[in-house]
């Protein structure tokens, strides 16, 4: 269903900063679910139904962790069986705090 992701297993994101989530999908599916994964388990939805339109910029919330093993799972919103998630893991870091 879903092709070419981002992010990638080489990219490191941070708290509070702003990044674009890309998929391609070899459907027109209309609307899509965008959930955030940490080691294989859901952790947060990113957004409940956005268009399927293969970019969603996400600012990436204070709550959700810093580790390494991040993912991010796209799918059909009437249909989630049909779904893909990145091919690899990124990082997510701490933002820098203001002074």
């Amino acid at each position: 269903i879903f092709g070419r992701q981002a992010p990638i297993d080489i990219e490191e994101w941070k708290i509070g900063k702003k990044g674009t989530i890309q998929w391609d999908s070899s459907e027109s599916l209309g609307k899509v679910k965008l959930i955030l994964l940490k080691g294989g388990v859901e952790i947060a939805t990113i957004k409940n139904k956005t268009k399927d339109d293969g970019e969603y910029k996400w600012e990436v919330p204070v709550g959700v962790g810093t580790g390494n093993n991040f993912r991010v799972r796209i799918e059909a919103k009437n249909d989630s069986n049909n779904a893909d998630e990145s091919d690899g893991n990124f990082t997510i870091k701490s933002g820098k705090s203001p002074r």
